[in-house]
């Protein structure tokens, strides 16, 4: 196998992927937004969806020392000096860029590795890091999410659409994938299915203010899915609801992330329709 890849190998495709607010699948949850997937959460698995021709597709790019075109966004931060998703997801397979040709071989995935290389991409690995975006609702409309982000956003572009049609595109409403109970219960039964789930991280719209996050933590929690897993979400800090205690305490780790702009009125200017409360 080759060994001049440190430029552009990552190993995240052997383990990782993405569910959007609609259901459709992405690569990676760093990975520039490819405009939807065929493959969605209503048809395809998410192993199924990792032992993809995308993902072999992908995953072969790499080990030939390419760089597919969803690895854009990783190489512009990389550029400015900053850590990309590209660098903390080889971390998880034991590879320290500084020192690629070592790390790289002696990687517990170099077998998985290996396979993919003599196999046109192909990998029997299941995954076991999530980003599950669960829709879009959301109780603001900040200034960097699209439409398919925040469900106040798409409101406003209608508005918008309106005066400037070319500058703001008439956004149709999108159905969040965990509207219908039988993708969930799909979903969570797939979980289980898993021989392990290491890390999973919900987003939304706003995720503390959709049923469907605390659904699919307590179901995890009944089936002992989450005192095995680390729970990641972020939120806008704004909602508060009770259940997240129980939630905390009956996952193995949870990370929460806190998205907060400023402490000034700028924090409301770039957060539209959320206040900051001040002292």
């Amino acid at each position: 196998m080759k060994l001049s890849l440190n430029d552009n190998f990552c190993s995240s495709p052997w383990f990782h992927l993405r569910v959007e607010p609609n259901g459709s699948y992405r690569p990676c949850r760093w990975g520039n937004h490819s405009g939807g997937s065929d493959h969605n959460i209503a048809n395809t698995s998410l192993t199924e969806y990792l032992q993809s021709d995308i993902m072999n597709n992908i995953r072969s790019e790499m080990l030939e020392g390419q760089s597919p075109d969803i690895c854009k966004d990783c190489q512009y931060e990389q550029s400015t000096g900053k850590v990309s998703g590209r660098q903390r997801q080889l971390l998880k397979s034991g590879i320290i860029e500084t020192e690629f040709d070592k790390t790289f071989c002696a990687s517990p995935h170099w077998e998985n590795f290996e396979y993919s290389y003599n196999n046109q991409g192909k990998t029997d690995l299941v995954p076991c890091d999530l980003q599950i975006d669960l829709g879009n609702t959301c109780n603001s409309a900040c200034i960097m999410c699209p439409p398919r982000y925040s469900s106040r956003v798409t409101e406003e572009h209608k508005n918008l659409h309106k005066i400037e049609p070319v500058l703001f595109k008439d956004a149709p409403r999108l159905k969040n994938w965990t509207n219908d109970e039988q993708l969930v219960d799909k979903f969570v039964n797939e979980l289980s299915e898993l021989p392990s789930i290491n890390y999973i991280h919900f987003l939304g719209g706003e995720t503390l203010f959709m049923k469907s996050f605390y659904d699919i933590c307590n179901r995890m929690i009944d089936r002992g899915l989450a005192k095995e897993t680390i729970m990641g979400t972020t939120t806008n800090c704004t909602v508060y609801d009770e259940r997240i205690e129980h939630v905390i305490q009956n996952f193995k780790t949870v990370h929460l992330g806190l998205s907060i702009e400023a402490v000034t009125s700028i924090n409301d200017y770039v957060r539209w329709q959320v206040k900051l409360i001040k002292s």
